[in-house]
């Protein structure tokens, strides 16, 4: 697991730089008056849209139109969406949905959000506080670089699905389980989205990600910040052999969080592998999800080529597999 997420961010540490000059600043420029507005009723009518309120709508309404919400993440997101229409091309499918990484201090990808949405998606964001002790982050030791990026939010004005501290319940990230304690981290969480409600980003809505489990007595809850601290629960999880189903995937997890949660679920992170059952697996994602009123699925469309837990998730240098995304999403 660990490694899978380490190719994500060592892929997006390259790209993200070129993107953050151009998306920080515009987005803080832009929520503050030009000088001089007063005297000037032009320039105050052309300011007036920069200043509007974000949108702050039920995370139920997200999504209009019929079928399973797709989503994905492609190499070299938030740096460029070029991936996200070949994804398109290849497979018909208009992504409502796209996913990035985000490493702690790395700035709000403004102009990659702005290009989501005006593509009809969402941007999701996966706030990594690598190697931050939860404790600073609950005493504020972060606070400005959180309230600079909810001013960004803020100032994007549309939805955001943000999460924090993804796949805790796991052991290969520093906040994660035996590596750090599931108050910190229900502190740390339960901060973070104090920090931006009052900045007034109430366009974010938050995503809690746990990583899939196959054990239904796995005790998520310690880890769980409670309900008003949370839109949509994630959950990560992959079919990384012919055997796996929908139900062995998902149905464990799905279990233990209705024991504690109400909020609609969305699968933040998922693929399958090239194996001989590949398209009836994709058509047992499809109906899987709508069968279990799945808010939204997204896919993790990337090569990787790299053993069992790395293979290659990419749909369109497969045929078959495309033809049965196709066919899955057309029927879900």
């Amino acid at each position: 697991m660990s490694a899978r997420h380490r190719f994500a961010v060592a892929t997006l540490a390259a790209t993200v730089s070129l993107a953050l000059a151009g998306c920080g600043g515009p987005a803080r420029s832009s929520s503050s008056p030009a000088a001089g507005t007063q005297s000037q009723p032009a320039a105050a009518s052309a300011a007036t849209p920069a200043q509007a309120p974000p949108v702050n709508i039920p995370v139920t309404q997200l999504f209009t139109g019929k079928g399973m919400p797709i989503g994905i993440y492609e190499k070299g997101f938030p740096g460029t969406t070029e991936a996200a229409t070949s994804f398109t091309s290849a497979t018909g499918v208009q992504p409502r949905m796209l996913s990035y990484y985000s490493g702690w201090g790395q700035g709000f990808a403004t102009t990659f959000a702005e290009a989501a949405h005006a593509s009809g998606a969402v941007p999701v964001v996966q706030l990594e506080p690598t190697d931050i002790p939860l404790g600073t982050i609950v005493t504020g030791q972060s606070d400005d670089y959180l309230r600079e990026f909810a001013q960004a939010v803020r100032a994007f004005r549309y939805p955001v699905i943000l999460s924090f501290g993804h796949e805790m319940n796991g052991n290969w990230y520093s906040w994660g389980d035996t590596r750090a304690q599931p108050a910190d981290f229900v502190a740390a969480w339960q901060h973070v989205v104090s920090v931006f409600r009052t900045a007034g980003a109430v366009n974010a809505k938050w995503l809690w990600t746990v990583n899939g489990i196959t054990d239904p007595s796995f005790n998520l809850r310690p880890w769980w910040p409670g309900q008003e601290w949370v839109d949509l629960v994630g959950i990560d999880a992959y079919y990384y052999t012919a055997n796996d189903t929908f139900h062995h995937v998902f149905g464990p997890t799905l279990a233990a969080v209705q024991q504690f949660s109400t909020a609609p679920v969305l699968i933040a992170e998922t693929a399958i592998g090239g194996n001989p059952n590949r398209e009836s697996q994709i058509h047992g994602l499809l109906a899987g999800a709508t069968t279990n009123h799945i808010f939204g699925i997204i896919w993790f469309d990337v090569a990787q080529n790299d053993g069992l837990y790395h293979q290659n998730w990419h749909l369109e240098t497969d045929p078959a597999a495309v033809t049965a995304f196709k066919e899955a999403v057309k029927g879900s």
